[in-house]
């Protein structure tokens, strides 16, 4: 492999007639970096992918690999590799043949072929499969293949576009782990388009949240999930409480009553009309009587509307006061947690809670 490299796009958009699909988009991937395009069905991801790729044509705007303005230069110039969705195997060909088809399209001499389709198997672990064909394996197989012809040719950039969607929840996670496993060994730099939060959180060094074309922001998955700059962000990124309040001075008044504001809270600079932010798992429920604020929480009574369990904890839904919250709460095998209909308390920390602008 050669040396990692930077893939920058400058002020790119790109319409589909009178649709426009990417709106001056600005981002920087750093060399052997593992960067995630997250966002909803239609946001603009894998355009973006495949423009990097070359597939599409920006009106707008540069793409520089490695410093190389390459937005003129064909798919096939550009030395970019992509894994796509559907894998796109040769069912007539051999698992060998398969990988071998990119090295052959370049007309390698035929011992560099067979030494780099070899080695690219080995590095998928599939070097005793390399004589069967595509329809005799499994979904993770088929798409270590895929892997292994894109990286058989060598290429500066990986480009993944949602190749874990079509496997099993159990085979996902298992093949997120090898795949970025095999990127840290590699020291490639690569791009991973997914719609599923979790694969981007669990994986990347840095993730770009898109919606409606516009990369709406960009930071690692603890600064996304922390620090959204706004409702789209926050609420795509896990799960959320947003409740409209007005903020004046150090205080915020909403539906729980008034709430004295952290200093981080204060330091986002967010004035007049705001959501107060709180994530389900920094709320406490308890079955007793809580009052005052001794513990440094607001303690509100309220009631249970919906519980689900979900294995780890059980989600429920309370009416506190005025408000409607999501709350999570670990489960402990024998702890049969809250009723629908109970009456609980629910604790918030001032500190847990965030600021965004309405």
């Amino acid at each position: 492999m050669s040396h990692p490299v930077r893939v920058e796009v400058r002020g790119i958009s790109l319409s589909f007639g009178t649709t426009r699909v990417l709106r001056d988009i600005d981002v920087t991937v750093e060399p052997g970096e593992f960067f995630a395009l997250l966002g909803p069905s239609g946001c603009g991801k894998s355009t973006l992918l495949r423009l990097i790729a070359g597939f599409n044509q920006a009106q707008s705007g540069q793409l520089l690999i490695d410093g190389e303005d390459v937005s003129a230069v064909p798919p096939w110039k550009r030395n970019v590799g992509m894994v796509f969705q559907s894998y796109a195997l040769w069912p007539h060909m051999t698992v060998a043949q398969n990988v071998a088809f990119g090295l052959e399209e370049r007309k390698l001499p035929r011992p560099e072929i067979d030494s780099r389709m070899r080695q690219a198997l080995e590095l998928v672990g599939l070097e005793g499969l390399a004589a069967r064909r595509p329809g005799q394996l499994s979904g993770g197989q088929q798409q270590r293949v895929a892997l292994a012809r894109t990286l058989a040719i060598e290429p500066r950039v990986l480009l993944l576009d949602e190749p874990l969607s079509n496997l099993d929840a159990k085979l996902r996670v298992h093949m997120r782990r090898e795949l970025l496993a095999m990127q840290r060994k590699l020291g490639i730099t690569t791009i991973f388009v997914t719609h599923d939060q979790e694969e981007a959180m669990t994986t990347a060094d840095r993730i770009a949240v898109m919606h409606e074309g516009v990369i709406q922001q960009v930071g690692s998955p603890v600064e996304l999930y922390d620090q959204p700059v706004n409702r789209f962000v926050a609420e795509f990124v896990g799960t959320i409480n947003l409740l409209p309040a007005q903020v004046s001075g150090n205080s915020a008044h909403c539906a729980l009553g008034e709430v004295k504001l952290s200093m981080a809270s204060l330091a986002s600079g967010v004035t007049g009309q705001a959501l107060l932010s709180l994530r389900p798992h920094s709320i406490t429920i308890e079955g007793t009587p809580r009052e005052g604020a001794a513990d440094g929480r607001l303690w509100h009574p309220g009631q249970v509307l919906e519980r689900e369990f979900l294995g780890k904890f059980i989600r429920y839904r309370v009416r506190a006061g005025e408000a409607e919250l999501i709350c999570d709460s670990a489960h402990h095998g024998g702890d049969a947690g809250h009723a629908v209909g109970s009456s609980i308390w629910v604790g918030m920390d001032p500190g847990d809670m965030g600021l965004l602008q309405n």
